[in-house]
């Protein structure tokens, strides 16, 4: 071009001017190139751009703040820091933040950064004018300040693994690296809530965070002035009817009597008449692999076989005849479904003979577990006889498994933990928002994964259908919690062993809502689940858009049904068959469907006209039922919305079911205030009870920031919380008629990312949770009216619960693997201010620490008595923490570390 120009002009005096206006453009272009080089911030290629943000994500300092909370929105600050000099970080580059908080941003205030919620929990943070352009100079400081919806009352309300994303000339996203000042499950990342207006609502809101001597305080009240110990141990959950040793007879030791336990194969002892040995059940191999295991773990120390006498008991098993035995006798009063569990155990230490009876393999398998908990190593063997059944047949713990994936031998860990305490059902939440764990519909695989899309990478990057939700890693692939699946194979793993430890298996595939994952997954391959002319309803509670499987379309209402068939198939390749399926159905958000064409077609409404959406549940629910007849789905499970209308009031149950086949049952799960278990019940459905003020172990353990878990329903739950749930009131609210099947506990995993976390809010709580739906108390149901004596009944019954666990079940948790949370310890002053203190804690047993001295290198010293405080220290700190029998230098578990000022 610039040759033709000189052609054209080289006769004509332009000809001078165009050699002026090219040395002018030249220099000028040279002046910018020098420019760039003397301030280190050159156009980079794309290697030196990866560089490049590669050090900004090592390099950077973020710290996430919470400033200020009220009953309906937070303020938070967002920092981000250069902490090297003579460095720019991030210059050259185009680059963004992505990362994910609980609660999303709503309104950003100030800073030099472009702040968006995406969907969900996911956010983004790209910088803005000079600071976009130009990088964080070194030892430069920025900041960005915003309003977000609703409460973030505690650190966990952030989550870890933060990246910083290069975008391209093109505009487009090549490459993510984790911030590394994020990348700690510890959270360092975010500061601490110290003030009230941070971890408090207004000044109205009467949660503190509990000093130590708060924490006695509120626990001396639970007990009512009992007095946990050793001497108040028993059986957990708390059976039926427990004779003790009669006369002047001195309970024997427990400690070796597990390893020397020898299973008879047939029967002895005890009247066998109308009875057969049952000697090569279920729980005749349950007790002999707990005898093997414990041996094992004896081998060497004082229970081996040639070191000292061992005690030799003799276990026989026997299955009766419910009419003509003695055992049989027993179940009289009892309900079908009682005495399909009950069980009776014999013990007599003078001959070391143990009978169990049972009319069938389950009773007696309870019964089998009922004496490997007496035999524990560290107590006596205080009792003669059990007799013992459950209130209820569904005794449940729902696992979240879609918003953090947690591996076959997890689960299988957590099934031999809830039979050991006789819990018998294992709802998985299959799929949610964040992930779909079965390969159930063309959906998967790629429903099973969140990383960040990038354009240029190699073709073995995945398909992933959500991004880094809940503080994923963007770039592995492959990697829990955020990616994890069940193979067909793994999932028949997961149902056989339950059912050899009598745990059923209720798979929850959730739809129509809570969705996403599936419906992205879906578009990819071409195919809608939602009507791409419905501009979709509100966000969902947990901020996502556009969530819901669409039933009037015929790929959503066949991807409805292709789950339960899919899954129902995985059951009968395991040889088990789904006798209980759950929908979910929960949380539709406000205006889902009521504009979709699709659903004008299905339901024959005029174009100008808004959609009934409650039609639409209702033909999606009657195909649901008639389908899980057919496949022999015994009952057809659903949280309890998911039965109800838009103003949450429930279908009744006929109406819906006219003229088609249902399931036997149908159960409503009620979890919220609306609609109620009378209202469910009066509609025809069965219940389980499953408040979220009570069970939903996901809620915090005391109302304290540094407490990991939710508090929306209740601002915290802890153990006496769940051991204090009144079933009875509960059942006695929903009416004379209702059929209450039992109670289920949930455990939710959005804070819970790695295993450690979920059993640390499951446990001991799901000790309490066992209690209740196995055990009925004398005190629950009391009127207002009994002058106090239930809550007598009560806080007795809780100090033989905590004697129990701490003396004794926190052993054998730690049998199982499980890493379960320990409070932090609490104190009673003496003497006054100036005087010392004694330290406390709600589990007697476990060992309690002090400390003088502050800083990492801090010694502790162990104290269950007096701790005098030296009149020159201001703060001691404080940690509770359990040791395996013989390992006192290690702590299996350890409490957070909490301190009290003089």
């Amino acid at each position: 071009m610039l040759s033709f120009l000189y052609s054209k002009c080289r006769h004509s005096k332009l000809q001078t001017k165009l050699y002026v206006g090219l040395f002018v453009i030249t220099s000028f272009w040279a002046i910018l190139v020098l420019a760039n080089a003397f301030n280190a911030k050159p156009s980079t290629s794309d290697l030196e751009s990866r560089q490049a943000l590669r050090q900004l994500a090592a390099q950077l300092n973020l710290t996430f703040s919470v400033i200020s909370n009220t009953k309906r929105n937070h303020t938070a600050r967002i920092t981000l820091r250069n902490p090297l000099s003579g460095v720019w970080l991030g210059a050259g580059i185009r680059w963004r933040l992505y990362f994910s908080l609980m609660r999303p941003v709503h309104q950003v205030i100030d800073g030099p950064f472009r702040l968006t919620h995406q969907n969900g929990y996911l956010h983004q943070l790209e910088p803005v004018g000079d600071l976009a352009t130009g990088g964080l100079a070194p030892g430069g400081e920025y900041s960005i300040r915003y309003v977000g919806k609703a409460n973030m009352l505690g650190r966990f309300d952030a989550f870890p693994n933060w990246y910083a994303v290069l975008v391209n000339k093109s505009g487009l996203e090549v490459a993510a690296e984790v911030l590394a000042v994020t990348a700690s499950e510890a959270l360092d990342f975010v500061n601490p809530l110290t003030r009230p207006e941070q971890y408090k609502t207004g000044p109205d809101d009467v949660n503190e965070p509990w000093t130590p001597f708060k924490r006695a305080e509120i626990q001396a009240g639970y007990l009512g002035g009992e007095r946990p110990g050793p001497q108040l141990v028993r059986l957990v959950p708390k059976p039926a009817l427990a004779e003790p040793l009669g006369g002047e007879q001195r309970p024997p030791s427990t400690d070796c009597l597990l390893a020397g336990l020898n299973v008879a194969s047939s029967s002895s002892g005890g009247d066998s008449s109308g009875c057969k040995p049952a000697g090569s059940s279920e729980a005749a191999g349950l007790l002999r692999e707990a005898a093997a295991e414990a041996a094992a773990a004896a081998a060497g120390g004082p229970c081996t076989a040639g070191e000292m006498n061992l005690p030799r008991w003799t276990a026989s098993l026997q299955l009766c005849d419910n009419s003509s035995s003695k055992f049989g006798k027993l179940l009289t009063n009892l309900t079908p479904g009682q005495a399909s569990e009950a069980y009776e155990l014999l013990l007599d230490p003078k001959s070391g003979q143990a009978v169990l009876s049972a009319a069938t393999p389950v009773g007696l398998f309870w019964a089998a577990q009922s004496l490997v908990s007496l035999l524990q190593p560290g107590g006596r063997l205080a009792v003669r006889r059990l007799f013992d059944y459950p209130r209820s047949q569904y005794r449940g713990l729902m696992l979240d498994v879609a918003r953090n994936f947690l591996s076959v031998e997890e689960v299988v860990r957590l099934i031999d933990a809830m039979s050991a305490w006789k819990l018998n059902r294992l709802h998985l939440h299959l799929s949610d928002d964040e992930g779909l764990r079965l390969p159930l519909t063309a959906a998967f695989p790629a429903a099973s994964r969140r990383c960040h899309p990038l354009s240029g990478e190699a073709s073995d990057q995945p398909v992933c259908a959500q991004p880094p939700q809940l503080g994923s890693h963007p770039t592995q692939w492959g990697a829990p919690p955020g990616c994890g699946s069940y193979s067909a194979q793994d999932y028949a793993a997961i149902l056989r062993h339950s059912a050899s430890r009598f745990v059923r298996v209720v798979p929850e595939l959730d739809t129509p809502a809570h969705s996403l994952a599936a419906i992205l997954a879906m578009k990819a391959q071409g195919v809608d689940l939602t009507d791409p002319e419905d501009p979709g309803g509100q966000p969902s509670p947990q901020a996502f858009t556009n969530n819901s499987v669409n039933p009037c379309l015929p790929a959503g209402a066949q991807y409805i049904l292709d789950l339960m068939r899919g899954v129902s198939k995985l059951h009968a390749a395991a040889g088990l068959p789904m006798l209980e399926y759950h929908f979910g159905g929960d949380e539709a958000p406000n205006g889902t469907w009521t504009n979709s064409p699709a659903c004008r077609r299905m339901l024959s409404i005029p174009p100008d006209q808004p959609v009934d959406a409650d039609a639409v549940s209702r033909v999606n629910l009657r195909r649901l039922l008639a389908e899980a007849a057919d496949a022999g789905v015994d009952a057809l499970l659903g949280w309890s919305d998911g039965f109800a209308g838009a103003d949450l009031r429930p279908f009744n149950l006929s109406s819906l079911t006219a003229g088609i086949r249902r399931p036997r049952k149908v159960v409503a799960v009620p979890w919220h205030l609306k609609p109620s278990p009378r209202d469910l019940a009066v509609a025809g459905y069965s219940l389980v009870m499953a408040p979220a003020t009570r069970l939903y172990l996901d809620h915090r353990q005391e109302p304290d920031p540094e407490e990991r878990g939710l508090y929306w329903a209740a601002n915290f739950t802890d153990l006496y919380t769940v051991f204090s749930y009144d079933a009875k009131t509960d059942a006695a609210a929903a009416g004379p008629d209702a059929d209450i099947l039992g109670i289920s506990g949930a455990l939710w995993t959005e804070t819970a990312r790695q295993p450690v976390q979920a059993f640390s809010l499951l446990a001991p709580r799901v000790l309490a949770l066992s209690e209740r739906a196995w055990h009925h108390a004398d005190w629950e149901g009391a009127a207002p009216t009994d002058g106090g004596q239930a809550a007598k009944a009560r806080s007795r019954d809780y100090a033989e619960f905590v004697s129990s666990v701490g003396h004794r079940e926190l052993g054998r948790l730690a049998s199982f693997g499980i890493k379960f949370r320990l409070a932090p310890p609490g104190a009673r002053r003496l003497g006054g201010d100036s005087g010392g203190f004694l330290l406390t804690h709600e589990l007697p047993g476990v060992r309690l620490f002090y400390s003088l001295e502050s800083g990492a290198t801090r010694r502790w010293v162990e104290s269950d008595r007096l701790v005098e405080w030296p009149s020159g220290v201001r703060r001691v700190h404080l940690m509770a923490a359990f040791s395996l029998p013989g390992h006192k230098a290690g702590y299996y578990a350890q409490s957070r570390i909490v301190h009290i000022d003089r």
